[in-house]
């Protein structure tokens, strides 16, 4: 049982741009959004977690998929700073800390598979059965379980459009009433909303 998880890609906030591998049926494409305010240089006004940033990729896809799946903190990112020399495989010494800020859906989709990751070990150590650890009732989920409690966790997002005024002007929209939508699929990954402890 494997669960592979995709950047859905930074081609938004036009329609039907999600990135060839995210745009497969049974993965996980991963949207970014806007990171919290205090992460941002100029103090980060009018962002918010609650918002999908304008870049990230949105659905449908070609055959009309809802995607990407959900949405995970993608801009402003501290990230490892490469050191540029290809093989070296080091992050960059010779800078203060050795990170940088960066912005994308492939800052977001490693966090989404580290939720991933928490939902597997929250079945593996029985959690589910009392809220506290009990080995004895321990399994290991399914995929399909994992993406489920993903899926289910996902909380509506206001989302930019190109067309947001019917004349072609970009903006913010508030978050959609229903879930899945094109824009963020079943919106951000909360985890502490579905995993009881």
């Amino acid at each position: 049982d494997f669960l592979l998880l995709f950047a859905a890609g930074n081609s938004g906030p036009w329609p039907s741009t999600i990135g060839s591998q995210a745009a497969a049926k049974n993965v996980i494409a991963v949207g970014a959004g806007e990171n919290h305010p205090e992460s941002y240089a100029d103090g980060g006004a009018g962002r918010s977690i609650h918002n999908v940033v304008d870049f990230s990729s949105k659905g449908p896809t070609l055959d009309g998929l809802f995607k990407p799946t959900v949405v995970a903190p993608g801009d402003n990112i501290m990230s490892a700073d490469s050191d540029a020399l290809p093989y070296s495989f080091q992050c960059s010494a010779g800078m203060e800390g050795a990170t940088e800020l960066l912005s994308g859906t492939s800052m977001a989709t490693p966090a989404c598979a580290g939720g991933a990751a928490l939902i597997r070990q929250y079945f593996e150590n029985g959690y589910f059965a009392t809220g506290a650890a009990d080995p004895a009732s321990g399994m290991i989920p399914s995929a399909a379980l994992v993406t489920a409690v993903l899926i289910h966790s996902g909380k509506p997002m206001a989302y930019y459009d190109w067309n947001f005024d019917a004349t072609g002007n970009f903006g913010l929209l508030p978050a959609p009433a229903t879930l899945p939508h094109s824009s963020q699929g079943f919106g951000r990954v909360d985890l502490d909303s579905v995993l009881y402890l």
